[in-house]
């Protein structure tokens, strides 16, 4: 939502925007790639046996 607000303001600057989307989705596909094994291995055992 702040991303949004930000972008919303004519005064912001597109560089500033994208160095802020950087920083805003770095984390999450950080952690994908750290517990990728983790997310596989409950995808599988959530599956529907019958």
């Amino acid at each position: 939502m702040a991303l949004y607000n930000i972008s919303n303001n004519m005064g912001t600057k597109q560089n500033a925007i994208m160095g802020l989307s950087v920083v805003t989705i770095a984390p999450v596909i950080l952690l994908s790639i750290l517990f990728s094994k983790q997310l596989k291995q409950s995808i599988v055992a959530s599956g529907v046996k019958g």
